[in-house]
């Protein structure tokens, strides 16, 4: 049986200028793929108008709801820091 959670969350999208830009995004989780995370963005966020979803390791979400976690594209950290 597959079962998939969604949960509306707050992203930010940092720019190579360094500016900060609040997106809408929501997390996904399919018991299919229990290790992984999906986040996806809306088109409107996107420059060729198209959905784009990034998947990313549970761990990675899990490690930053206690603090400052990931690198590359994905850094997570708990919410108002």
């Amino acid at each position: 049986m597959d079962t998939t959670f969604e949960q509306p969350a707050r992203a930010r999208l940092i720019t190579a200028e360094n500016q900060e830009l609040p997106v809408p995004a929501t997390l996904r989780y399919r018991s299919t793929d229990p290790l992984a995370v999906c986040v996806d963005f809306p088109p409107e966020v996107s420059l060729d108008g198209q959905g784009v979803t990034w998947t990313f390791a549970r761990a990675l979400l899990e490690e930053g709801l206690r603090g400052p976690a990931g690198g590359g594209d994905v850094h997570i950290w708990p919410c108002g820091r």
